[in-house]
């Protein structure tokens, strides 16, 4: 035995370990919550993203359809680029963090 509780184990070991699986369910999680939101306000809402890109839709606006989703994508990717941001603040030991010069020969 290590002498440790098993808090200091989940501490020290086990969540260190998880952490890089965490944080890809994250990114993941994240597009997809800002997907269903949308969605979700395309069916019930009178006001959200969702709803503008309905309207626009209807209107025939379609310049406005395209800033719409645009907007939408520059969201989708700063909330995904804000949990890559923790994450490598968090896990700077993992390889996934590590940059490709590092592997490659002088």
């Amino acid at each position: 035995t290590t002498g440790a509780g098993q808090w200091r184990m989940f501490i020290k070991i086990r969540l260190p370990q998880a952490l890089p699986q965490i944080f890809t369910g994250l990114k993941v999680g994240a597009a997809l919550a800002a997907t269903a939101a949308v969605v979700a306000e395309f069916v019930a809402s009178d006001k959200g993203l969702g709803y503008l890109l309905l309207q626009y839709n209807g209107q025939l606006d379609t310049p406005m359809v395209f800033a719409t989703i645009i907007l939408l994508s520059l969201i989708g990717l700063i909330v995904y680029y804000a949990v890559e941001l923790v994450e490598r603040v968090t896990i700077p030991w993992h390889v996934s963090q590590r940059q490709a010069t590092e592997y490659a020969p002088a």
